[in-house]
């Protein structure tokens, strides 16, 4: 069964705030990871498909339509963490415990930096005071990054 993404819009109505369907997008088939908004107007978030073998694709989103803007394969086995960092960048954290630092760029997908920082992982990492905290099946690991 596959369900997607679905975006609700809240609207005001004699007082009382009321949900609305805005769009939904049958491929877009989240898993693990939040997606994340960077400007007004485009989400970012991590797919994962299963058959006909496991694989992640990060996409660029369309806010106010749902529609995909543009894809890149490849940022995870089966999945990846994905967080919003200064100036709108991302990092994106693969099951393999590869980091890759991403430019939000709406004509399409632009790898800045990469490095193995962990092991294997399904958890998204944590952000807090300049550090990165990861965590695989053996150790959390804090990197500093640089401003």
């Amino acid at each position: 069964m596959r369900f997607g993404g679905i975006a609700v819009q809240l609207t005001h109505k004699e007082e009382r705030i009321v949900p609305e369907g805005a769009w939904k997008n049958a491929d877009l088939t989240g898993y693990f990871c939040t997606p994340v908004l960077c400007g007004k107007d485009h989400l970012y978030m991590v797919t994962s498909t299963l058959l006909p073998q496991p694989a992640s694709t990060l996409r660029c989103i369309e806010v106010k339509t749902g529609k995909q803007v543009w894809s890149q394969a490849g940022v995870g086995t089966f999945s990846a963490g994905l967080l919003r960092v200064a100036s709108n960048r991302l990092l994106v954290l693969d099951d393999k415990g590869l980091l890759r630092l991403v430019e939000h760029d709406p004509k399409g997908y632009r790898e800045l930096a990469k490095a193995p920082v962990c092991g294997a992982t399904f958890v998204t990492p944590a952000l807090a005071n300049g550090c990165l905290y990861v965590r695989d099946n053996k150790a959390v690991v804090c990197v500093q990054l640089s401003p």
